[in-house]
């Protein structure tokens, strides 16, 4: 792992509005088995761990330190910009409760890629860059809160204003050969991909 310190961010939002009731309630984006797995893989790595939320009252039972997001927009970039500024570190590890199947290699490769010089760490899969499995530099808080306040919700705009390294799929592909770690269980395909690999694998095998 890297010599630069480093917390760990998880962004709990709200359910997905694209998955039916009955889908919900089977798999249910539950928020509780995705933190505890989420959790099982940050806590050995991360001396603090910042939960953004905007219903803390929901979230009181993991000892973690809790925060909402200081921008009325849609999007992620509120809840990163939150994260990253309630983070003591110089960078964070941001992921979200709805990617809980990130792998530790990644996360080690990720980390190892951290330079000073650097304001964005992040994967690059044949999707495009992906931002809910990403390091950033709390360099970035000033121009991630421009880009809230001019109403920029799209974070390439973001990402054109910050010095940003791609972790390339090859790379990737090395550490998590299925691509696990992008699963976003807050779409449909993603709780399909989801079911199967919640009886697959255990938090020691993360």
């Amino acid at each position: 792992m890297a010599n630069y310190p480093c917390s760990a961010v998880i962004l709990a939002g709200g359910e997905s509005k694209q998955c039916d009731d009955q889908k919900k309630e089977s798999m249910a984006f539950d928020i509780r088995r995705a933190m505890d797995r989420l959790l099982s893989v940050l806590v050995p790595k991360f001396d603090e761990i910042i939960l953004v939320t905007p219903d803390p009252l929901r979230c009181l039972e993991w000892d973690l330190v809790i925060v909402t997001e200081h921008f009325d927009d849609r999007g992620s970039l509120k809840g990163i910009h939150a994260g990253l500024l309630a983070a003591s570190h110089p960078f964070a590890l941001v992921t979200a409760c709805a990617m809980p199947f990130v792998q530790s290699p990644v996360i080690e490769l990720l980390w190892g890629a951290v330079q000073p010089h650097l304001d964005v760490i992040i994967p690059k899969t044949s999707r495009g860059l992906e931002p809910m499995a990403a390091i950033y530099s709390k360099r970035c808080l000033k121009p991630m809160a421009a880009t809230l306040r001019n109403r920029q919700y799209a974070l390439e705009k973001f990402f054109k204003q910050v010095r940003t390294l791609p972790i390339e799929e090859t790379e990737l592909l090395r550490c998590d050969a299925d691509l696990i770690s992008f699963c976003n269980l807050d779409s449909p395909e993603g709780l399909t991909v989801a079911e199967r690999q919640w009886g697959r694998l255990t938090p020691e095998s993360i």
